[in-house]
């Protein structure tokens, strides 16, 4: 199992390692017991994002994350998948594009620090990945909760990740 993050637009200093975002999500991952596998998180600005969004949900906007699950699931980690090969290659289970402007505002707005901030996007993300949904009131609780648990185990990731450094 594995997480991959990839960086597709410039960088700042003061920001998050992307291989230190992937430990960190992958220790998440780990934490919530999802299935076995591999997940690509692709960083990249507003513009890169607008583009996708228009693409494939026909808004013009920019927006924080976008997921794009290979398999269908029928709830929070019922997939569909009809034979999963343990001995076979390891599953990719999508992507997850964050876009690392609007993470950046959306922090400012909530107060809270970026490197939070865009730990609970990438969450936010991964678990679309995995069938967790808020397209109704019992589906957004559900994926709240877990979001939520996830953040913070993921913080004490971060600050172990942090002092290791």
């Amino acid at each position: 199992m594995s997480v991959t993050v990839g960086e597709h637009c410039e960088q700042n200093g003061s920001e998050i390692d992307p291989d230190h975002l992937a430990d960190i999500i992958e220790s998440v991952y780990q934490e919530l017991h999802l299935p076995s596998g591999d997940i690509e998180i692709s960083l990249v600005n507003d513009r890169q994002i607008t583009e996708l969004n228009k693409k494939y949900r026909n808004r013009d906007i920019s927006t924080n994350v976008l997921s794009f699950p290979q398999y269908e699931w029928s709830g929070p980690e019922i997939c569909l998948i009809e034979t999963i090969d343990p001995d076979g290659p390891p599953i990719l289970w999508g992507e997850v594009i964050v876009s690392k402007e609007t993470v950046k505002r959306d922090a400012k707005k909530r107060k809270v620090p970026y490197k939070e901030e865009l730990l609970r996007i990438c969450i936010h993300g991964m678990l679309h990945l995995f069938g967790y949904d808020h397209d109704n009131d019992d589906d957004h609780e559900l994926m709240q909760e877990v979001e939520r648990s996830a953040m913070r185990y993921a913080i004490q990731r971060m600050k172990q990740v942090d002092n290791d450094d």
